[in-house]
């Protein structure tokens, strides 16, 4: 069909016996398919580009909730601490009030755990859709995972303190203080470091490639 579309074009006389046969019908009907073809193969080529755009976005977007998820599960996390722990002009709690408590917290332990592996897997998404983080939020991701380790180890150790002082023996308050003491500074430089997202627009985050 090319050849006698191409020997119509140029009307060459080595086509002219191919030429003889062809209707018009049939030279429209396959420019019809020729621009049809390229229609399709544009808009898909668009449409594939914009799905692209778009699950970007959604993986960077993917990136900052998990960020905020795990500043609220930090504060989840020190909230059984803060009434737990024995300190001057705080209320005081059986042990079946603390047992409740340090439940919640060993399960916002835990969730931290998880979102910690979800943000390392989220920021290795990114690089598949040709995104990066902003070079600040770079540096800060890997110094943001290991302030986040810091905590559970601390939160874990606390909290072992806090259920013997409870169910076993009142004792070792002194050590129970200053776990406590560690634990607010780990939490204090996780938030730090959470924090400095909002000293830029969500554009200011990422770079795309």
């Amino acid at each position: 069909m090319i050849v006698f579309l191409f020997g119509v074009i140029i009307d060459a006389t080595d086509y002219q016996s191919l030429v003889k046969e062809v209707k018009w019908t049939d030279i429209i009907t396959a420019l019809a398919t020729i621009v049809t073809t390229i229609v399709v193969y544009v808009t898909y080529s668009k449409w594939l580009e914009s799905k692209k755009r778009e699950d970007a976005y959604q993986t960077s977007k993917n990136y900052i909730s998990c960020l905020v998820n795990i500043s609220e599960l930090l504060g989840e996390l020190m909230y059984p601490f803060d009434v737990c722990v024995p300190q001057e002009g705080s209320m005081v709690i059986n042990r079946e009030q603390s047992n409740s408590l340090l439940a919640n917290s060993n399960e916002a332990i835990h969730k931290l755990i998880t979102k910690a592996k979800e943000l390392a897997r989220i920021k290795s998404e990114l690089g598949f859709w040709s995104v990066r983080l902003a070079p600040e939020l770079e540096r800060n991701h890997n110094k943001l995972l290991h302030a986040i380790s810091n905590v559970v180890v601390v939160a874990d150790v606390l909290q072992k303190q806090v259920v013997w002082f409870y169910n076993v023996e009142e004792s070792h308050l002194n050590a129970i203080s200053n776990e406590f003491n560690k634990l607010k500074d780990r939490v204090s430089v996780a938030e730090e470091l959470l924090n400095s997202r909002y000293s830029r627009k969500y554009e200011g985050c990422f770079v795309y490639d």
